[in-house]
């Protein structure tokens, strides 16, 4: 499980069969508790961040939760380069620690490139759509 980000008292990592479309990261906290939040980005823009629970965990505290969903709304873009070199370049990615939000500059063409490369390792091939038939009411 390959750590990527230390934030206050939360580990953000990736699981080693993570390896699924939305982008996800899952976050714990000091006393094992575990979050997972699916990052949904739409043409290279983080539009919103949804919560599972990892089974076999209690969720992070919801005060926890905010902190883990300003952290991601910052650093989505690192997070999903982190994502792209593990799982779809094989890269060992390194764990950063951060103490404290700054003003980020995200680079909106390199992660919608990015996501088109994740789709093409997803989904490798477009499905044909089923052709339509012809109703027949008398």
């Amino acid at each position: 499980m390959p750590q990527i980000f230390r934030f206050l008292n939360l580990i953000f990592f990736f699981a080693t069969r993570g390896e699924h479309l939305p982008i996800h990261v899952h976050v714990s906290d000091n006393d094992g508790n575990q979050t997972i939040f699916d990052l949904i980005i739409v043409d290279g823009v983080l539009t919103d961040i949804k919560t599972r629970k990892k089974a076999g965990f209690d969720h992070i505290s919801k005060k926890n939760q905010g902190l883990a969903k300003a952290f991601i709304y910052a650093y989505y873009a690192q997070i999903a380069t982190k994502w792209f070199q593990h799982f779809v370049l094989n890269q060992k990615v390194k764990i950063e620690t951060v103490n404290k939000l700054d003003n980020i500059v995200v680079n909106t063409d390199e992660i919608a490139s990015q996501i088109s490369e994740l789709n093409k390792h997803f989904y490798p091939t477009e499905k044909k759509q089923p052709a339509k038939t012809k109703s027949t009411k008398k």
